[in-house]
């Protein structure tokens, strides 16, 4: 068989202050059911993705929680979905 690449075009919103939780609408290519979204190679606190909906192989929406701690700058992180990886895709202020 064959495997499709799964590809992380945007999210949106692609930012979220500290001690926040907000819903998020991820799209790209390739989505399947049962795919976890995660962020990493950030500093801080890591944003948890919760309530991941595969609305179809192009839409994701889900629920973003930040905590507080870390450094006080904006620290960006790489949102991962998959083998999908949007480098750089979400800001925490």
């Amino acid at each position: 068989g064959t495997s499709s690449n799964v590809v992380v075009s945007a999210i949106t919103p692609n930012t979220a202050p500290q001690n926040s939780i907000t819903p998020v609408t991820i799209t790209g290519s390739n989505f399947a059911a049962g795919m976890g979204v995660s962020f990493e190679n950030g500093s801080g606190a890591r944003p948890v993705a919760s309530n991941v909906t595969v609305v179809d192989s192009t839409t994701i929406t889900a629920t973003v929680s930040v905590n507080t701690g870390g450094p006080k700058n904006d620290r960006v992180w790489d949102v991962r979905f998959g083998s999908g990886v949007l480098a750089n895709g979400f800001l925490v202020q």
